[in-house]
């Protein structure tokens, strides 16, 4: 009974990506598969990216429907123990990342840099930003193509606390700077490109 159980969390822990056309769509999935492309072919097998594409989701919908068939029955069970492991932690790495980067105007005044991560800027914005409760709202937003309206109303709420605590700023500004890093360890290959860029005032909050 007990080896079933560990088999059954094992199973429900192998981490599974569930795979959706929009993931595809993104210039990470498109490197990944050019580069699978072209390890495949150096072993002689003859495959588009379009192709990989297709089949990774196509394997990745199998998988998950297959898994959901032979655990239901466990599932309904281990609900009631808290034993799921449906979860997944650093399940790839993306040579893409986001660099969260808050700015702010003073009244007829110039951009100046308020916070960017990690940890350059204002400390006490930095431990906002950075608290567990909070880094998983723009962490995630910062890799998507299109953040969505949770993006939205986290940079509204951020851009109040800014106001809250810097009465001479008017204006804040939100954005994310994307890098491109090497695979192999070579550091930054590319010049930062901003994306997400978000703009509140001080008088949208009166």
């Amino acid at each position: 009974m007990i080896a079933l159980i560990l088999l059954c969390c094992v199973v429900e822990a192998i981490p599974v990506p569930a795979l959706r056309e929009r993931h595809l769509n993104r210039s990470l999935a498109r490197d990944e598969a050019d580069r699978w492309v072209s390890v495949l072919d150096s072993l002689g097998v003859q495959v588009t990216s379009d192709v990989l594409l297709d089949q990774a989701l196509k394997v990745s919908k199998d998988i998950r429907a297959t898994r959901a068939i032979v655990l239901a029955p466990w599932r309904a069970f281990s609900r009631q123990l808290k034993l799921a492991q449906a979860w997944g932690l650093f399940a790839y790495t993306d040579p893409h990342p986001g660099r969260l980067v808050l700015e702010g105007r003073p009244k007829g005044g110039d951009w100046t840099l308020l916070f960017r991560a990690p940890n350059t800027g204002d400390e006490r914005i930095g431990q906002v930003v950075f608290n567990r409760r909070m880094r998983g709202v723009w962490d995630d937003a910062g890799d998507r193509p299109k953040p969505g309206r949770l993006y939205n109303r986290w940079v509204t709420w951020v851009a109040k606390d800014v106001f809250d605590h810097r009465p001479d700023i008017d204006i804040v500004r939100v954005r994310f700077d994307r890098l491109s890093v090497s695979m192999d360890g070579a550091g930054t290959t590319a010049k930062e490109q901003p994306v997400h860029r978000r703009v509140r005032h001080r008088e949208d909050y009166r």
